[in-house]
């Protein structure tokens, strides 16, 4: 089960990743179609940047991605150093980037708009209504047992940790996540989960490479 917490202060490591995905996002789109593709967003969080953030796993495998072109790598100004990959995700509208800062190991997502014009359709939505509980119980079975936020709201962060892991960085930091939305349709009640950041630390294993 996943308890409720009050709001504390974040790792580092996780902070900064997502300050640099937070770049480019430009705030929620409102009105803007969304496609519902929840099973992909979940999928993305759990499998592909868990997998590395945990387990060292490449992620994105059998997503289509590309080289990210020199303008979305500028619209994330300077990623953190030791950087693994950075690519296109899905669409030239997603920017995914993953590797290391400090020793600690990070993945994020980010909606990367070129000046005012948004590029590709926003196909990581999900249904707003119980997403969070949906949420819960993923993470849940991963662990991250603690959530802090209760709303899916662009103007409020919601993230999820593990419990009894407080340190800023190094071997006792949790793995943690933050998700925001990037548009919305109110018509249907749907949402993008256009911006996306996860750390952990580094991994336990001795001399465990990067793929």
């Amino acid at each position: 089960m996943v308890e409720a917490v009050p709001r504390r202060r974040r790792s580092g490591a996780l902070a900064g990743a997502l300050l640099i995905a937070s770049v480019g996002a430009g705030g929620a789109a409102r009105g803007e179609p969304v496609a519902e593709n929840e099973a992909l967003v979940m999928r993305v969080i759990f499998d592909d940047c868990l997998g590395y953030v945990r387990d060292n796993r490449t992620p994105f495998a059998g997503l289509r991605t590309r080289p990210a072109p020199p303008a979305a790598l500028r619209s994330l100004r300077s990623p953190p150093s030791g950087r693994v990959g950075t690519v296109e995700l899905l669409s030239p509208r997603y920017i995914a980037h993953w590797g290391t800062s400090e020793g600690d190991r990070y993945c994020t997502i980010n909606r990367a708009d070129y000046g005012h014009t948004k590029a590709g359709s926003a196909t990581l939505g999900v249904r707003r209504a119980g997403f969070v509980a949906r949420v819960d119980a993923r993470a849940a079975r991963a662990g991250l047992t603690q959530r802090d936020g209760d709303e899916l709201s662009p103007v409020s962060l919601l993230s999820w940790s593990q419990p009894g892991r407080d340190a800023p960085t190094g071997p006792g930091r949790p793995i943690s996540f933050t998700i925001i939305p990037t548009a919305a349709d109110e018509r249907t009640g749907m949402v993008e989960i256009g911006t996306f950041a996860m750390g952990g630390p580094p991994l336990r294993r001795a001399g465990a490479g990067q793929r």
